[in-house]
């Protein structure tokens, strides 16, 4: 199976196939000149920058790809931002690939954006436009799912094409965790720097404050350690409170230990392109779902 990664971001999708055999990546694209090379430092089967607002349907079409990932830029929809949905420009990319997959018709099409898409406008576009396939969404959390430590609550979607009448629906089975994991089996980092005492002062008893027994930390975000509080959890140790190191929020979202990040990236932008990224366990999960026959 061959599947086309749009917006693909540091490469969350690209490290869930990993464990699929059967599945390849024969494309990645990105707007983002160095997110690409991020994506490009980890991965064999390199990424490009393509500006997809006006991708051409020709460079889709001769790939002959059977799945198509998106997570699309989900700024229109969340509750800090405009809400502007489809009258936010940002939103472009997403209308055209959905307008290029009703006429091209890939066997599979996933999605993941923010909790809040299921009331999007978006939502109802990608429904009515991808007829002729079977649809299942929901919003999902890898701390309900695998029990892991960290809250990320996600829309997802899949859409399988139907081939012949009668076709098995399409049903999730998602799990529910048997046992919650503690905070203290991700972290490993040494570089995490303390939060400063003026930063406490002002805003302590607004921030989400946790010991490593922890097995309950708020979604990290990408504006993480720049605005703070609901961008994350700090973590409480003998030295004072700690800002979790970008190799901790990694590991809490199932990045590999050979993950490596460029050396001109910065500490800002490794919380930014951490914060956009994906709960890798969570893909594993849908790629699963859709690999069952």
């Amino acid at each position: 199976m061959r599947a086309i990664e749009f917006f693909s971001g540091i490469g969350g999708f690209s490290f869930a196939t990993r464990r699929f055999s059967d599945l390849e990546i024969c494309a990645a694209w990105d707007n983002s000149a160095h997110v690409v090379e991020v994506y490009n430092k980890n991965h064999l089967s390199p990424a490009k920058q393509k500006n997809l607002d006006v991708i051409k349907m020709g460079d889709i079409d001769a790939l002959e790809a059977d799945l198509w990932w998106m997570s699309p830029p989900c700024a229109p929809y969340t509750r800090r931002g405009k809400q502007k949905h489809l009258n936010d420009h940002r939103t472009k990319s997403f209308l055209r690939l959905i307008e290029m997959a009703s006429q091209l018709r890939p066997k599979y099409l996933l999605l993941e954006n923010v909790a809040g898409f299921e009331f999007s406008r978006a939502r109802g576009v990608l429904k009515n436009r991808m007829q002729g396939y079977q649809f299942w969404d929901g919003v999902l959390c890898p701390r309900v799912l695998f029990g892991l430590p960290n809250r990320r609550k996600r829309y997802y979607a899949i859409l399988s094409r139907i081939d012949k009448e009668g076709e098995k629906a399409l049903e999730i089975c998602a799990p529910k965790a048997l046992e919650k994991k503690r905070c203290s089996s991700f972290l490993g980092a040494q570089n995490r720097i303390l939060v400063p005492n003026e930063v406490l002062k002002k805003y302590e008893k607004a921030m989400l404050i946790v010991d490593e027994n922890a097995d309950d930390l708020s979604c990290f975000t990408g504006a993480y350690a720049k605005s703070w509080v609901f961008s994350g959890s700090y973590l409480r140790s003998e030295r004072g409170v700690e800002i979790f190191a970008p190799e901790d929020v990694g590991r809490l979202l199932g990045f590999p230990e050979d993950f490596v990040w460029p050396a001109q990236t910065t500490l800002r932008q490794k919380y930014k392109y951490l914060g956009n990224s994906l709960s890798i366990p969570m893909i594993e999960f849908l790629i699963s779902e859709v690999l069952i026959d």
